[in-house]
C-alpha cells in the first residue's frame, strides 16, 4: 500500500482502478437493469402516471436522508468496506422486488435502494479520485464514467430480454446477484492512504459549500433525466416504437464511449463554459423525443442524448472533485449528489403529475426548461468556477509541500 506524501503512479490504468472500474460497471449494471422496467413493472400492477412517479422517485427520499451519513462515513472510514456495504444493501432491494406483488412493497424497497444508493456513486467518485493523480483527475473521472456507460450498453437489453423470457420476478433476481459480484470486486482495489477525518456527523462533514455551483447544475440535469428510464420504454410503446426500444438505450450508451473522452478536453481546452452547449443538446433530445413515433427517430434523440447529458454528467462530477482538498472530497461527491437526488426526486413526480394531466409529449417539452436554465447558468457563472478551481489547486499544492516538508525532517 502507498505511504501518505508519495505520489500515485501518473497513468490512469492501475489495477486498482481497473477493479474498481469493473465494480462501479456491475453496480451500475444491476440498477440499470431494474431501472429500465421499474416503470413497467409499476404499471403492471395497475398505477396510474402519478403513482408511476412516485415509485420511480421514491429512493431519492432515503437517498437525500442517508447523505446526512454517507458523507462523513466516506471521509472517515475506508471507502472498500463502505462501498461494499452500500452494494449490498441494493442487492438486497433488487430481491425485494422480486417479491414483491403490489405497489406498497415496492415503494418499501425502492427506500432500501435509495439507502444503498446515498453511497454508491459517491463513495465511488471519491474513491477513484483517491486512485488518480490530481492532474489527471479530469480525464480519469471522464474514463471512470464510462463503466456507467459499459451497463448502458448492455443492461437495457439484458433487462428487456429476461423480463420477456422469465418474467419481472426473475429480472430482479438477477439484478440483484449482479450488485453481490460487483461488491466481491471491491475487495480486491487496494488504495493509496489518504488523510481520514473522525467520524461526526456535523454541517461540515456532510456538506461542501464549495461544490454549490455543481450540485446546482446537477439537480437541473438530473431532474430532467430521471424521466428517460420509467417512462420512455410506456411513451415509445404508446408511440407504437416500443418492439425495440432497447436500442435506444445502447445508441446512447455507445455515443459515450465518443462524447465523453471529447468533452473532458474541450473542458481543459475552453473552461467549464462549454457545458452550456451539452445543456442544449439535451433539450434538444427531449424535444425529439416528444416528437417521436418511429425508431429511428427515437434512435437520433438517443444520440443527442448521449452528447448532451452524457457529457455533462463526469464533468460536472470532475469540477466537484478539483474544488476540494483530498479530505473534503467524501462531503463534495455527497454534496454534489443530493443535487442529483434531488433532481431525482422531484423529476418523476413533476413529470408524472404533467403526463396525467397534458399528456407525455408535454411532459417531455416542459422538462427542457430546466436544461435551459443549466445552460444559462454554466456560461454566467463560468469565471466564479474557474476561480474556485484555482484557489483549491494552490490550496492542494501547499498541503503536498506541507507533508513534503515534515517528511523530509523525520
Amino acid at each position: 500500500m502507498q505511504q501518505p506524501g508519495t505520489a500515485p503512479p501518473q497513468r490512469v490504468w492501475t489495477a486498482g482502478f481497473a477493479c474498481l472500474f469493473a465494480s462501479y460497471a456491475l453496480i451500475s449494471l444491476g440498477l440499470t437493469m431494474s431501472n429500465v422496467l421499474i416503470g413497467k413493472y409499476t404499471d403492471s400492477l395497475g398505477a396510474t402516471p402519478s403513482v408511476i412517479g412516485i415509485v420511480s422517485s421514491a429512493f431519492a427520499v432515503t437517498a437525500i436522508v442517508f447523505k446526512c451519513v454517507s458523507a462523513p462515513a466516506i471521509d472517515s472510514f475506508d471507502r472498500k468496506y463502505v462501498l461494499m456495504g452500500a452494494a449490498g444493501a441494493i442487492a438486497i432491494a433488487m430481491f425485494g422486488y422480486g417479491l414483491s406483488d403490489s405497489v406498497p412493497p415496492l415503494i418499501v424497497f425502492r427506500l432500501v435502494q435509495g439507502a444503498g444508493q446515498a453511497f454508491t456513486a459517491t463513495c465511488c467518485i471519491a474513491f477513484a479520485a483517491d486512485l488518480l493523480p490530481r492532474e489527471r483527475l479530469g480525464i480519469g473521472i471522464g474514463v471512470f464514467s464510462l463503466a456507467p456507460a459499459l451497463a448502458q450498453v448492455i443492461g437495457p437489453n439484458i433487462s428487456l430480454g429476461v423480463s420477456a423470457a422469465f418474467g419481472y420476478r426473475t429480472l430482479f433476481l438477477v439484478a440483484g446477484g449482479v450488485l453481490l459480484v460487483a461488491a466481491a470486486l471491491v475487495t480486491r482495489v487496494r488504495a493509496p492512504s489518504v488523510p481520514r477525518r473522525p467520524f461526526r456527523i456535523t454541517p461540515r462533514n456532510v456538506f461542501a459549500p464549495e461544490v454549490a455551483i455543481p450540485a446546482l447544475l446537477f439537480f437541473l440535469l438530473v431532474g430532467s433525466y430521471s424521466l428517460v428510464n420509467p417512462f420512455l420504454a410506456l411513451f415509445a410503446e404508446r408511440q407504437g416504437a416500443g418492439a425495440h426500444i432497447a436500442l435506444f438505450f445502447t445508441v446512447d450508451a455507445l455515443t459515450l464511449f465518443v462524447s465523453r473522452p471529447l468533452a473532458g478536453r474541450l473542458a481543459d481546452r475552453f473552461g467549464y463554459g462549454v457545458l452550456a452547449v451539452f445543456f442544449g443538446l439535451f433539450a434538444a433530445s427531449l424535444l425529439v423525443i416528444s416528437t417521436a413515433h418511429t425508431l429511428p427517430v427515437f434512435l437520433l434523440a438517443a444520440v443527442l442524448l448521449g452528447f448532451g447529458y452524457g457529457s455533462c454528467q463526469p464533468l460536472i462530477e470532475g469540477m466537484a472533485m478539483k474544488m476540494v482538498p483530498a479530505d473534503r472530497r467524501g462531503a463534495a461527491s455527497c454534496t454534489t449528489f443530493l443535487g442529483s437526488d434531488a433532481g431525482d426526486f422531484a423529476g418523476p413526480i413533476a413529470g408524472g403529475a404533467i403526463a396525467q394531466s397534458a399528456g407525455y409529449p408535454a411532459m417531455w417539452q416542459t422538462m427542457t426548461l430546466p436544461l435551459v436554465a443549466g445552460a444559462v447558468l454554466a456560461v454566467v457563472l463560468r469565471r466564479p468556477v474557474a476561480r474556485r478551481l484555482a484557489r483549491a489547486a494552490r490550496s492542494e499544492a501547499d498541503v503536498v509541500a506541507q507533508l513534503a516538508e515534515r517528511e523530509s525532517t523525520v
